[in-house]
């Protein structure tokens, strides 16, 4: 009875390789491979699922179950963010375990990282004006999570746009990257619009000046592989 129990395991096993063998992975690889465009080999990756294989997880829990996240709800609400910070982790891979984390680690995530491709988020910030403050003139704060370089952009970039970025003693020209320390810079924001949205950027490995939001619409990453 005992081999007949473990036979129906092995058969059970092997189906379900067959069935994940015979599905198309294409996107999959193709997210993998951008990943590792975008990033150098010593910048770590954060997900719920290692799915960015060949990078350093941002945080020791790489792999999150549903009964992980049940029982471990309050390590990962205080551990998860000072983990990105402490790691420098500038990529960040959304998949549906993401919308299961705490509300707060969802939403630091969500106001620091800015969607390039699909589930594929890029490290950067929108320049918005503090409450009470002047939308055409202001000052606010702009976090560099690991030291690299920068940049600044908005719709229309290319041309003049009527908007000003300073950060700390140094002008921003739009689309110029300029190096940063990591930490907390102040900024000069000027725009002659106060609806025009302005973002500061991290420059990714590939050397691309990307843009929010920009690319198509895909599935989140996938659980399994």
């Amino acid at each position: 009875m005992l081999v007949g129990a473990a036979l129906l395991a092995v058969a059970l096993e092997a189906s379900w390789w067959l069935r994940e063998r015979a599905r198309d992975n294409g996107l999959q690889r193709a997210l993998v491979d951008r990943t590792l465009a975008l990033t150098a080999r010593d910048q770590p990756v954060f997900d719920g699922n290692g799915g960015y294989l060949f990078r350093p997880s941002a945080y020791f829990l790489w792999y999150h179950s549903a009964a992980m996240r049940a029982m471990l709800r309050r390590q990962l609400e205080a551990e998860i963010v000072p983990a990105l910070l402490a790691s420098g982790a500038p990529l960040f891979l959304e998949d549906p375990r993401f919308e299961e984390l705490p509300a707060s680690v969802r939403a630091w995530v969500r106001s620091h990282f800015q969607r390039y491709f699909g589930p594929i988020h890029l490290w950067g910030n929108a320049l918005e004006p503090p409450p009470g403050a002047s939308s055409g003139s202001y000052e606010t704060a702009f976090l560099a999570i690991r030291r690299g370089h920068y940049f600044v952009t908005y719709p229309g970039a290319d041309g003049d746009a009527g908007i000003r970025v300073r950060v700390g003693e140094r002008d921003f020209p739009a689309r110029v990257p300029i190096e940063l320390a990591a930490g907390e810079h102040v900024v000069r924001v000027e725009r002659e619009d106060p609806e025009m949205p302005v973002w500061l950027l991290w420059r990714p490995a590939s050397g691309e000046l990307w843009y929010p939001g920009s690319a198509p619409e895909i599935p989140l990453y996938p659980h399994f592989f």
